[in-house]
């Protein structure tokens, strides 16, 4: 058992719920899945993969709560629990637990900035002392006893190293846990595992302090404190998991299954509601909860949330739009301020900012559910690529499809598309440049594509008609008035023959997202950016785009990160206190209103987060009121020899880290590394004893990274 005093690390991770949002940031999530349910006087509380929704239970209003506007650290809940001052207590998938007032996040927990073993979360409870109980994921439990954190792991007791389903206590306030599928009695002193010869993955305490267990062989196990009762489940109830477990007022027992719907049983009998016998939204269910008024409520994989007034089933959706769970594929902005969003299995979106419509196979003419690009033209029409159905192109209300069977496209796995001066369509296949003119298709190949060993991937067109492709493994090529010229690490300052993404900026310079840097080509030279020399947290970036003020809008690969360059300053959001929805990022859009809208997901969760720089309010700050973000200030003098101030605006209290690198990213020095208040810094930084050259300063604060160089001159 491990005891760590840890009121430092409460100040130092601990924020104020008022500035726990991100102004300017929206979120858009799915809400069907859901893992967690926990009544709380007039209304319940759902967790789900798109964050924390409240449910009125007399109005059936619904409020939703996330990353960008309540400062989760994660949108995918997994437990919850109510503390003394009825403040919410949840556990993540991937960030580990967060505390929550009601209107936003006042705290998070995760492994990096507390003694939690681990930052998957599976079970929280808070018991009578107001202690916080959390099981972490294969890596044993914690206990938060307001200051003090005490750990237990394998080594305390065996059972713990395993999957903690539940956390829950008896009448004479020993704890219950599910360890490893097998029951486990901890009174603070003693464990004693319970004995079942199948997996137990549920449990609650009846009005009698009665233990309540389920396993899908067995049934319900009844424990009185002495000795266990089992009921036996009916031999067609069996063989599904039970999730979650609940008492009514009556003593009847209510179970979430896997796969047989909602189970109960009161007395001695045992009744089902499937979908073949009653209106229960589906048969895989993962919670159920019992409301003060009696109603049961239930929350399934697909179908988000029922209640149950013992006759008649109400469906909530828990969901603030009509995202699939499949992750995000590509996105498109018209010029009727329509969103188009592609997913991977779950059709076509369109948002008009009010309303959500979702295209399939069954209601449109689209012949596949998954896209993997989107394009509106100039004549305001929208072009589906897939990933081998063809494209498919509607003009609002027409769709028409293109494959190789009804004309002359090459091949049916469309890539990315761009239109030319003239309004061609172009796009990429995996072997093909191929051009539409309305009329006639043209393919086109470089002479020597074999030597590419490759295949087309990205595509965009410059001022001059230039086609710009990129390729998967083989580099850059340009095409011209039937001309090829080829750009790769052996012949030009490209980076990786990676290439994943190429974006154009107003004065024509190509910005191309490789797996080792960012390059920069003005047609004539190349500028390489690289986090040893720049902002970026990580050399391999994928999908770009650029702003009508020619700022560079970057995805970062495989990890928590999405960025911005506007060639002077880099600006990250990066981490859990990040407003994306999710860590990976599979598509960017900028529309008319240069909003950046970025599909992302993370493997747990996913959705739409959009950012919308009208609505972060520019306030000059006065001694008592501090602007909504935090701002790094360009340091002076610039160039210096040897001694310059650098200066910041903190927008709230909070871990703040100032550091210094050389030009090739090892780190001079730290000046700042502490907790600070909000409002103005200022920080002075010596040259003495370095060699001139190009130094960058980073701050960090919030999950959010900003970097500006300066240069020394001796």
């Amino acid at each position: 058992m491990n005891k760590n005093c840890v009121l430092l690390s409460l100040l130092f991770f601990t924020f104020s719920s008022a500035l726990a949002q991100y102004p300017g940031w929206s979120n858009y999530t799915p809400g069907a899945n859901v893992s967690v349910l926990l009544d709380d006087e007039d209304s319940m509380w759902v967790g789900n993969i798109g964050g924390l929704v409240r449910i009125d239970r007399t109005t059936g209003e619904q409020t939703f709560y996330n990353k960008a506007n309540a400062g989760l650290p994660d949108n995918h809940i997994t437990c919850l629990a109510n503390d003394k001052q009825g403040h919410k207590w949840g556990g993540t998938k991937s960030d580990g637990v967060f505390e929550f007032d009601g209107n936003a996040v006042c705290a998070v927990y995760n492994a990096d900035n507390s003694p939690l073993p681990g930052s998957w979360i599976n079970a929280i409870a808070v018991d009578d002392s107001n202690r916080i109980w959390i099981g972490v994921y294969d890596r044993g439990l914690a206990v938060l006893d307001g200051e003090e954190w005490t750990v237990y792991t394998s080594e305390d007791c065996r059972y713990l190293f395993g999957f903690i389903n539940y956390i829950t206590f008896d009448a004479t306030g020993a704890a219950w846990i599910g360890a490893g599928s097998i029951p486990v009695r901890f009174d603070g002193k003693e464990w004693v595992a319970q004995s079942f010869d199948h997996p137990v993955w549920a449990a609650a305490p009846d009005n009698s302090n009665h233990m309540w267990v389920f396993t899908d062989k067995e049934g319900l196990g009844e424990y009185d404190g002495n000795e266990w009762t089992i009921y036996p489940v009916p031999d067609s109830l069996s063989g599904k998991q039970v999730l979650s477990l609940a008492v009514d007022s009556s003593g009847t027992k209510w179970m979430a299954s896997w796969g047989n719907g909602l189970i109960s049983f009161g007395g001695n009998t045992w009744t089902q509601y499937c979908t073949k016998n009653s209106d229960v939204p589906s048969n895989i269910l993962m919670s159920v909860a019992v409301d003060a008024d009696g109603y049961i409520w239930v929350g399934t994989t697909e179908k988000g949330v029922g209640r149950f007034d013992g006759k008649e089933w109400t469906l909530y959706s828990a969901s603030n739009s009509k995202l699939p769970i499949e992750n995000i594929t590509a996105i498109a902005s018209d010029r009727n301020h329509n969103h188009w969003i592609g997913t991977k299995g779950g059709g076509l979106i369109r948002f008009d900012e009010q309303d959500w419509q979702v295209y399939t196979r069954l209601n449109s003419g689209l012949v596949s559910d998954s896209s993997q690009s989107l394009f509106s033209d100039s004549d305001n029409h929208l072009w589906v690529g897939t990933f081998k159905s063809g494209v498919a192109k509607f003009d609002g209300s027409t769709w028409t499809v293109y494959d190789t069977s009804n004309s002359d496209l090459p091949e049916n796995e469309i890539r990315d598309f761009a239109q030319d001066s003239n309004g061609s369509i172009w796009l990429s296949t995996p072997n093909w440049l191929v051009s539409f003119d309305g009329q006639v298709w043209n393919r086109y190949q470089p002479e020597n594509f074999s030597e590419f060993k490759s295949s087309f991937y990205s595509l965009n067109i410059d001022r001059q008609d230039t086609k710009w492709i990129g390729f998967w493994d083989s580099g850059l090529a340009c095409f011209n008035n039937d001309t090829w010229t080829d750009y790769n690490t052996e012949n030009s300052g490209l980076p990786d023959d990676r290439v994943r993404g190429i974006a154009i900026d107003s004065q024509d310079h190509k910005w191309i997202t490789t797996g080792y840097g960012l390059a920069e080509f003005d047609n004539d030279n190349w500028t390489v950016y690289k986090s040893a020399n720049s902002g970026l947290p990580y050399n391999s970036i994928n999908y770009i785009e650029v702003d009508q003020f020619d700022r560079i809008w970057f995805g970062i690969f495989g990890t928590r990160g999405f960025g911005r360059f506007d060639g002077n300053e880099w600006v990250q959001f990066i981490g859990p206190q990040s407003p994306l929805s999710g860590f990976w990022v599979n598509a960017i859009d900028r529309d008319a209103e240069n909003r950046v809208w970025i599909g992302a997901s993370d493997g747990f969760s996913a959705g739409l987060t959009v950012y919308d720089e009208r609505q972060v309010q520019v306030i000059h700050q006065s001694p008592d009121v501090y602007p909504d973000q935090h701002d790094l200030e360009q340091n002076y003098p610039n160039p210096f020899n040897p001694q310059t101030e650098i200066r910041y605006t903190l927008d709230q209290t909070g871990p703040v880290s100032l550091k210094v690198f050389d030009i090739v990213g090892r780190e001079v020095t730290t000046l700042v590394q502490e907790v600070q208040k909000a409002g103005s810094h200022s920080v002075s930084f010596s040259g003495v004893g370095l060699p001139s050259g190009v130094y960058f300063y980073q701050l960090r604060c919030r999950g959010e990274v900003q970097v500006k160089k300066m240069l020394l001159l001796k």
